[in-house]
């Protein structure tokens, strides 16, 4: 049988020099890199539960069966797994660094006991540290916990199947290399991996698309039962919503491990050659995964690797190609144009999909959007009329006409109003569609006011005080201040610009305290702490407000 190593160094190891640095957890030491030496209730350091590896502890004088061949064992196992970490495949959740239960004086029968009933005894029998008591999340979610671990509480996620085949006799597997043998980590992994699904399944998918209807999200839901990027896709967002919802003061891409599988995915993605609907899908969810980790970020490379896809769906005729195409394909472009129209706010640029909303959603065009078509309709994938999404994007494109226009020194002002009146008349029409719930119709209600403040911006400039804007505004707050959260959450738009651009402290302090009660998962406090910066900046009330100066250099995404 091979022996267990008992620490003891063999001849012509160099001799000990003394104890270790007395500051910082062993992990760290191994690492060499700085401990922040804040433990958590477990007693582990935040830097290591950050990593998802093991903290080994505290101590002056480095444990004997921590020697120096140990060392560079842990060191090569921390960078493999630190480097290597993916959401394509099974890989390490969480890094166990030594197993405190194969130094204990259990017998090895015990550890196989019962070890083939659940996914939890397996855990248990190995000796890992202690499982928290439960700890209730978000919905029907719940989870067992150690460290940053999640383990599953839920009888599906349990198996009455063998987890691990034993091809070796019982006393192999209290050596430290049988141990490795073990896939030990990749039953952890398909663990996590059931939990991140259920958790985009049960929470996620209905904050990603808050006022799409069922049967997109089953769609939706149907399209990551397979393996691919998609689904890989899916449960990064789980992830990042899991991390949000433990730090949120934190940005959980900063995490080492987040990282890797961020730029696996994006390597992934961003091969043209096998880009298809799955990967587009997988590009949407990416731009999620900002959003909800803050808003900022290349989310532009994102949206691009779908504009491209979306306009080879639509061809040369978008009406017919929409009309024809799977559901799948259909959420996909619209949801699609959605994002490039109020990125449009943000680049300060024509839209990618101003001649298809043109000619899919313009009201003077019957189309798609009729409101007897709600298959056909923007209102139940992103809870906006599909004419409010035309008036958004033909703002857009005037707001950049005129830019070009002043740059070449021609703009003329009776233009500029000739092109803005049917946007006004399309804007001045309530609500159309009164067969959705009403928070969908609320939503919608918000941008079309919104909608019109922004126009006012584009054609008084940025001025508050203008008499016309100050009504916009005061006829939009109102409809702002009795919104839930999810309509807070789609409507970032409508709070940043009418924030911008008022003077009224009360309405002003109205929209700030909705955004605040939203939190960190989401772009709500980016949001929230732009549009300060916005209306802290001293300026003349003859100088127009910069709000738009200020977001495209924030780069932040108004969804």
């Amino acid at each position: 049988m091979p022996l267990i190593r008992n620490g003891k160094t063999g001849p012509g190891a160099p001799k000990p020099k003394g104890t270790r640095a007395k500051s910082g957890c062993y992990t760290c030491r191994i690492r060499r890199k700085k401990c922040d030496e804040a433990r958590d209730h477990n007693g582990h350091c935040n830097t290591c539960v950050r990593l998802k590896i093991q903290c080994l502890g505290f101590g002056d004088k480095r444990p004997k069966w921590l020697t120096k061949n140990k060392c560079d064992e842990i060191l090569t196992n921390i960078k493999r797994f630190l480097a290597g970490g993916s959401v394509l495949s099974p890989e390490t959740s969480y890094l166990i660094l030594r197993d405190e239960g194969l130094e204990a004086t259990t017998s090895p029968s015990d550890s196989f006991e019962s070890s083939y009933d659940t996914g939890f005894a397996l855990f248990e029998d190995l000796g890992l540290d202690n499982l928290a008591e439960p700890v209730e999340l978000e919905g029907n979610f719940r989870s067992w916990s150690r460290g940053n671990v999640l383990l599953p509480q839920s009888p599906s996620l349990s198996y009455n199947a063998p987890l691990i085949s034993y091809d070796f006799e019982p006393e192999d597997y209290f050596t430290p290399t049988a141990l490795s043998l073990l896939s030990f980590m990749d039953v952890e992994s398909t663990l996590i991996d059931a939990q991140l699904d259920r958790r985009y399944t049960d929470m996620v998918v209905g904050m990603q698309y808050q006022f799409s209807d069922e049967g997109t999200r089953t769609e939706i839901l149907h399209s990551i039962q397979s393996p691919g990027r998609h689904q890989a896709s899916t449960r990064l967002l789980a992830f990042i919503h899991e991390r949000r919802h433990a730090s949120p003061l934190s940005i959980a891409l900063e995490d080492e491990s987040a990282q890797a599988r961020y730029s696996e995915l994006m390597a992934a993605l961003n091969d043209p050659r096998s880009y298809d609907d799955d990967q587009a899908m997988a590009s949407l969810t990416m731009i999620s995964t900002l959003l909800f980790d803050g808003g900022r970020g290349d989310w532009q490379m994102w949206l691009n690797l779908v504009v491209k896809h979306a306009h080879i769906l639509l061809g040369q005729t978008p009406r017919l190609a929409l009309m024809r195409c799977n559901r799948k394909q259909a959420f996909l472009i619209k949801a699609c144009i959605w994002f490039d129209v109020l990125a449009s706010v943000t680049t300060q640029t024509e839209p990618s999909f101003l001649h298809v909303t043109r000619e899919l959603f313009s009201p003077n065009i019957s189309g798609i959007s009729d409101v007897n078509n709600p298959d056909s309709d923007m209102m139940t994938v992103m809870g906006c009329e599909s004419r409010i999404v035309w008036a958004l994007a033909e703002v857009s494109a005037l707001a950049a006409w005129k830019q070009q226009e002043m740059d070449k020194g021609r703009l003329s002002i009776m233009k500029l109003v000739q092109r803005a009146e049917p946007i006004f008349q399309c804007l001045d029409e309530p609500l159309n569609a009164n067969d959705h719930p009403a928070s969908r119709n609320l939503c919608s209600e918000v941008f079309r006011v919104a909608a019109r403040v922004y126009l006012l911006s584009v054609v008084n400039g940025d001025f508050p005080d203008a008499e016309d804007m100050e009504k916009a505004v005061q006829e939009a707050v109102p409809l702002m201040a009795s919104a839930d959260n999810a309509v807070v959450r789609s409507t970032v738009f409508a709070f940043f610009v009418c924030g911008c651009l008022t003077n009224d402290n009360v309405s002003r302090e109205v929209l700030y305290e909705q955004l605040r009660r939203e939190g960190s998962i989401g772009n709500c406090a980016a949001v929230l702490e732009l549009l300060e910066q916005v209306c802290m900046d001293p300026r003349g009330k003859q100088e127009p407000v910069p709000w738009r100066r200020a977001l495209r250099k924030g780069n932040l995404l108004l969804v």
